[in-house]
């Protein structure tokens, strides 16, 4: 199987994260798929911290490159902390564009999305200075 598809299925047993950190450490080629599988974890499971896994993803992600699109999507989709967490780390780089958008723009959105939470929208706020 695909470690894409193997990504997309995961669900912690019991608070287990060790199988998604070693299908993470597998990757050998971020391609669309792998990123869109990556971010979509964050997406399933905006509340959690993966057991420190959510790291081993953003550090992935980072290492390998070609995300900001796939990032900015899933920002507009559904942002949670670790998306955005992933923006305030391209801001401290000096990159100030994901994809089409602007990191201003998208965290711009967040903050004035009144249907999120009163924390993400602050934190939001927080990466924007």
């Amino acid at each position: 199987m695909e470690i894409s598809k193997e990504i997309e299925g995961f669900s912690p047993a019991n608070g287990e994260w060790l199988k998604l950190d070693e299908l993470i450490s597998n990757i050998k080629n971020m391609t669309e798929k792998e990123i869109s599988a990556c971010l979509g974890v964050f997406e399933r499971f905006p509340n959690e911290n993966g057991a420190g896994v959510f790291f081993s993803i953003i550090h992935s992600l980072e290492h390998f490159g070609g995300y900001e699109s796939l990032l900015a999507e899933s920002v507009i989709k559904k942002p949670n902390e670790w998306n955005l967490l992933m923006l305030n780390r391209m801001l401290n780089a000096d990159i100030d564009m994901a994809g089409n958008f602007t990191i201003f723009e998208l965290l711009t959105n967040v903050i004035n999305n009144e249907s999120l939470s009163s924390q993400l929208r602050e934190t939001a706020q927080e990466y924007l200075g």
